[in-house]
């Protein structure tokens, strides 16, 4: 079971991210960023309740939209990475886990895939495979993430 849940994990990272981070060479509507970025794609604390996952996720969305605003592209791609992880793994487990009736069960993991979606736009960016604006991802972002605060308890 451990082995199986390793490579899921690794399986749904590695889509998810890259097999190594680039420099951060354009940023969201800000000046081309000179330096390029360290980072640590290590562990990070597993959510043990869905409510606990949800915090973990509202701090990444906050860093990451506050980075965003503030075009600091450094700043904004750990929680990014950070969040592989706990949107295709963590939140789903403990969404299924969660005592919440089917109908906040199916919404909830509706919610889970669009955010994956939007960020993952954003990571292609970061590794130049793709154009993101962080405004209209945001549109998309910021209604789920206020209609997740009632569905999560």
């Amino acid at each position: 079971m451990k082995r199986l849940c390793l490579f899921t994990c690794v399986l749904a990272l590695a889509t998810f991210v890259s097999t190594g981070c680039e420099p951060a060479k354009k940023t969201a509507k800000a000046p081309v960023a000179e330096k390029g970025h360290d980072h640590d794609h290590g562990d990070h604390k597993h959510a043990e309740t869905l409510l606990e996952g949800f915090q973990q996720l509202s701090d990444a969305y906050t860093a990451i939209k506050t980075a965003m605003e503030k075009s600091d592209m450094d700043a904004a791609h750990d929680p990014i990475h950070d969040l592989g992880h706990l949107l295709s793994e963590d939140l789903p487990k403990l969404t299924k886990k969660s005592s919440l009736d089917d109908d906040t069960k199916t919404k909830l993991a509706a919610h889970w895939n669009t955010l994956m979606d939007e960020f993952t736009k954003l990571d292609d960016f970061f590794h130049d495979r793709g154009k993101a604006d962080w405004a209209e991802l945001d549109k998309k972002i910021a209604p789920v993430m206020e209609e997740l605060k009632g569905l999560v308890k």
